[in-house]
């Protein structure tokens, strides 16, 4: 046999090729399904996390609003309406300031003085304002007639249906200004001519007025009032610095504010815009929304669940005490994720994107309480100084001394929890209110400048 066919074939080199390739193949099979265990993964985390405060008998809008029932509480517009009863005719002041704002006279010239910059505390109006001033308070006569018809009945239903005619309503509110002002001027000529009874005549308007407003659950209403509290704080230091108003007339003023004094009212407003949806009253496109099936429901599903959900921490927490209130709040902003890329995607498959951009405005103006109780808090401590200082012939050299004849309690600041600021000089004081959270009590992103924090809120009197 020849040498050359003695020699075997490679077996050994084919072999370990042939394991070579499996080996390849294991690694490159192993990678593939650790990929696509990892997509698997990161998508399981994505939908856990969306869903991770949801127990699966809880992802139900239903579930969410009969919660909302259950508490006593409107969960719809249809339901928002009938928990805000209208009064019988005879009854509601909404009657004569709808014949008041149809009787309003508005000033044609812009460049009318009525339009300036009303005089400072001591000091008297100008001949020329003074008269542009008495022409447009003679040409509403008929207006501030009906305006006092309307401020002596107790309750108030606007004619509109909300959310239909949100619209309607915020015309009414800009009347309900121009007739704050109109009663502003009408109290500083009759104080300018030291005529007591007229300045307390319109002081009293004023402040009943913004009463008419108290059950309003619109967000604008609400928002009108707060203005109108500040026209009659205001007022009524200009009044007080000009005339002196009699006991009887200070403390029916006093019983007024004490009326007017509301704790609750983010807790109206937030109610209410719970039950009217913004996203509702947008126009609709057939397309507009995404009915592709999720766990749990669509993403407008989803999206309505979550802003229930939000609305309903930050009605809770509009009960809660100033500092304890904006640790809640300041959770609920944390948690409305701007960057957080789920919500986002969310926001471009679901009309309820209106909804949540809309959640943080609410949250800005929390402070907006506060700025109301510290305004109707400066101004019972002003008319209760005045009436201390009308029978003792001096003011309190402090506020502690106005307990309990003419106060309950030492009146207290709202952004600060302690006593109002009170300082007497010469013959008169000034009562302020700090207007701005210490800078330890730590607030959401953004609401400070959002806010008006650090706005001066003050009562004088150098009379």
């Amino acid at each position: 046999m020849a040498p050359d066919t003695l020699v075997p074939p490679p077996l050994p080199l084919q072999s370990g090729n042939r394991s070579r390739r499996k080996w390849i193949i294991s690694i490159v099979v192993v990678v593939s399904m650790l990929v696509v265990t990892a997509g698997l993964g990161l998508a399981s985390w994505g939908l856990v996390r969306l869903w991770s405060s949801f127990t699966p008998e809880r992802i139900d809008v239903e579930y969410e609003l009969n919660k909302i029932r259950a508490a006593g509480l409107p969960a719809t517009a249809e339901e928002l309406n009938a928990w805000y009863p209208t009064p019988p005719d005879d009854q509601n002041a909404a009657i004569p300031l709808q014949k008041a704002f149809e009787a309003f006279r508005d000033v044609t010239d812009a460049s009318s003085p009525v339009f300036g910059q009303l005089p400072q505390l001591n000091e008297e109006l100008t001949p020329e304002v003074k008269a542009a001033a008495l022409e447009h308070v003679a040409r509403n006569g008929k207006c501030l007639e009906f305006i006092h018809q309307a401020t002596e009945r107790e309750h108030c239903r606007l004619p509109f249906q909300l959310p239909a005619d949100i619209d309607v309503n915020l015309a009414h509110v800009e009347s309900f200004a121009k007739c704050g002002n109109l009663l502003a001027l009408k109290c500083l000529l009759a104080a300018e001519e030291h005529d007591c009874d007229g300045a307390f005549a319109a002081l009293n308007d004023e402040i009943r007025l913004a009463h008419t407003l108290c059950k309003e659950p619109s967000f604008m209403s609400q928002l009108f009032r707060a203005g109108l509290h500040d026209m009659f704080r205001q007022s009524l230091e200009m009044a007080l610095n000009r005339c002196p108003l009699s006991e009887a007339q200070l403390a029916r003023l006093q019983d007024a504010v004490v009326l007017e004094t509301d704790s609750e009212m983010m807790f109206k407003v937030l109610v209410a815009e719970r039950c009217i949806d913004p996203s509702a009253t947008m126009d609709r496109t057939p397309d507009s929304k995404d009915d592709s099936p999720r766990p749990g429901g669509s993403a407008e599903r989803l999206m309505r669940y979550k802003y229930l959900v939000y609305m309903g921490r930050l009605v809770d927490a509009s009960r809660l005490p100033p500092f304890e209130r904006i640790r809640a709040i300041k959770q609920v902003a944390d948690d409305l994720n701007p960057d957080d890329s789920i919500v986002s995607q969310l926001f471009h498959t679901s009309d309820m994107w209106v909804s949540f951009l809309i959640l943080p405005t609410y949250i800005s103006l929390f402070s907006d309480q506060d700025r109301y109780t510290a305004r109707t808090t400066l101004e019972q401590a002003a008319l209760a100084v005045e009436r201390y200082r009308l029978k003792r012939g001096r003011a309190p050299s402090s506020l502690s001394e106005l307990v309990p004849e003419f106060l309950d309690a030492v009146p207290t600041d709202p952004f600060t929890m302690k006593p109002l600021s009170y300082e007497v000089h010469g013959q008169g004081y000034t009562l302020h209110s700090r207007a701005e959270y210490p800078q330890n009590v730590e607030m959401p992103k953004g609401t400070r400048k959002l806010s008006k924090l650090g706005e001066q809120l003050s009562v004088t009197v150098n009379r």
